[in-house]
């Protein structure tokens, strides 16, 4: 019995490490090359946006893209682009639902107002909306740690408490409390078709308008659950066409949040497994350090634009001057990996790069306040409760 007790809880532990890897990748927190973009319109004089020639392999992955009709189709289906829709469409003048109502209350109104054309919805909805999907997988991680609190001690618990686990899942329970009950009279009763397909199409609304919110949340955190890619076909082919320009134009709205979402997706590192040997055989850390090795989990945003560790280091020189702090540490731990596995001359390229970039975006107006993509993480990243 102690054995199996041992097992039951190995296999907790991994449940919950595999969790935690698909929330902290990301950064999501995942596609055109904006480094070489802006080194092509630099030298030539041609737009931004246009894509560079030479051998720079992210290009061609923005040019499959395009080329794809599965997403031209898409493009040109019922999902017009709000910028389409503000060139082709007055303004909406339909006033919105008063601030401080419950979303079951406003959801319809804003949802109608947004789909006329009306920005200002579309931000509340994204905003409010985002905060409804936080609710929900809040109330499910409470649900699934009181039961299993509930659960019979064993060694396994005993061991877990020993370890301060104990209070640690205390704390954490208590936090996810307070989430929901702060939003419960906000959320509670929303109906389930308001959900992550609606956020989706919000997003690259406000995304089209230009809005820096919009804009991060759709290239770096989208609305789509990987375990339901084959439901959600329409939104990946969306995704792949329009994810590296919106990424881009963020960037040249000067946000460092943008240049680490680049420098991040331009790099699949994989930290691995930090577990503590002792607590186990030496055969059952290693077969557990090796399965977690093999997840390797990689972000919308890195599957769209692939590796490219040249890029990730210029990019990574450039978030060294205009990122946050918590970025700026993982630019450092970019820089110092990739100092010996780029050859001096592919270095100078990229530093090269990167100044165009400063000079091009950042060196001369200030930075936008960086979004809180922590929060839209929480939300979207997990089990999902439908789509």
């Amino acid at each position: 019995m102690r054995s199996k007790a041992v097992w039951i809880f190995v296999l907790v532990v991994v449940s919950i490490a595999a969790v935690w890897l698909l929330r902290s990748r990301e950064a999501t927190v995942a596609d055109a090359t904006v480094i070489t973009v802006a080194e092509q319109g630099a030298v030539s004089g041609h737009s931004d946006t246009q894509a560079p020639s030479g051998d720079m392999g992210v290009a061609d992955a923005t040019a499959k893209a395009d080329s794809s009709q599965a997403a031209r189709a898409v493009a040109s289906s019922s999902q017009t682009s709000s910028a389409q829709i503000a060139s082709n469409a007055p303004a909406s003048t339909t006033s919105l639902p008063i601030l401080g109502l419950p979303l079951r209350d406003s959801a319809p109104a804003l949802l109608a107002a947004h789909r006329s054309g009306n920005i200002e919805a579309t931000r509340r909805l994204m905003g409010e909306l985002g905060d409804c999907m936080r609710y929900r997988r809040s109330s499910l991680s409470m649900d699934m740690a009181i039961a299993m609190q509930d659960s019979p001690p064993g060694d396994a618990e005993r061991g877990r408490n020993r370890g301060g686990g104990g209070e640690r899942m205390a704390r954490w329970l208590a936090d996810t409390a307070e989430t929901v009950a702060g939003l419960r009279e906000s959320c509670e009763g929303l109906p389930d078709d308001f959900d992550q397909e609606v956020l989706f199409e919000v997003q690259r609304r406000a995304a089209d308008a230009g809005d820096l919110e919009g804009l991060l949340g759709f290239a770096l955190v989208p609305a789509i659950s990987m375990n339901k890619a084959l439901v959600q076909m329409d939104r990946l082919e969306i995704y792949r066409e329009f994810a590296p320009q919106f990424l881009q134009r963020a960037l040249e709205q000067g946000s460092g949040q943008a240049v680490a979402g680049f420098m991040q997706a331009h790099e699949h590192f994989f930290e691995g497994w930090r577990g503590r040997a002792a607590q186990g055989t030496a055969m059952q850390t290693q077969a557990m350090r090796r399965m977690m090795d093999s997840m390797n989990p990689q972000t919308p945003i890195q599957q769209v634009l692939g590796e490219d560790l040249a890029l990730a280091y210029g990019y990574a020189l450039l978030c060294k001057r205009v990122c946050n702090a918590q970025d700026r540490t993982l630019a450092d731990a970019t820089i110092l990996r990739l100092e010996s596995a780029l050859e001096p001359p592919q270095r100078s390229a990229s530093r090269d790069r990167s100044n165009t970039l400063y000079d091009r975006y950042f060196a001369a107006k200030p930075r936008p306040e960086d979004i809180d993509l922590a929060e839209l993480r929480e939300a979207i990243i997990g089990f999902g409760r439908g789509q």
